[in-house]
């Protein structure tokens, strides 16, 4: 992946924006992302909108523990197709 890499963030007003990421890092999946944000390597929590899994509590405290930044997608079929939960990793 290169270091210009962009996520897009939508608001509920239908507006979007590019947020620029350097990704070292990826990870998807509840099993995947909760090891991470075990290890404290989360940088970003992605969730899909209608991401309601066992983890998902969980995830959100520890992610605002590391001061991980929370992004809730919506209409993201690659994300749901990873049981709607992924993390950009700080290492």
């Amino acid at each position: 992946m290169s270091p210009s890499q962009t996520l897009t963030s939508h608001s509920s007003g239908g507006s979007s924006a590019r947020i620029p990421v350097a990704v070292r890092a990826a990870s998807a999946g509840a099993d995947a992302v909760m090891a991470a944000l075990e290890q404290a390597r989360v940088d970003i929590l992605l969730l899909a909108e209608d991401f309601a899994g066992p983890e998902r509590d969980a995830a959100i405290e520890l992610a605002i523990g590391q001061s991980a930044e929370i992004l809730v997608a919506r209409h993201h079929e690659d994300l749901v197709l990873h049981g709607g939960v992924g993390a950009v990793l700080r290492f």
